[in-house]
């Protein structure tokens, strides 16, 4: 994986990547394969809601990649549905309107 992210890089010009389905495997690997490659930023796919798993797997990749937040699509669409944004105001998430 490593030496096929480099080619990317190199001979492609990928300057980016993103991780799908990182629930599937330690996230140790994506830190390994970041640290190889060396790319500009890194996005992970971890389709949760829960904070500790969240945190957990950025510790464990050792925060050299960002997560899609899955939590706070659920909170806009169902704010925007319902025309109710008050969930929006919480201590996950904060104040954000």
């Amino acid at each position: 994986v490593e030496q096929w992210l480099k080619w990317l890089r190199k001979h492609m010009g990928f300057q980016a990547f993103r991780f799908d389905n990182t629930k599937g495997y330690a996230a140790h690997f994506t830190a390994q394969y970041i640290f190889a490659s060396n790319p500009w930023m890194a996005v992970g796919e971890y389709f949760d809601t829960n904070r500790g798993l969240i945190e957990g797997w950025l510790k464990g990749a050792r925060m050299t990649s960002k997560l899609f937040d899955f939590g706070l699509r659920y909170k806009l669409k169902d704010s925007v549905r319902g025309d109710d944004y008050s969930p929006l105001k919480d201590e996950w998430f904060g104040p954000i309107i």
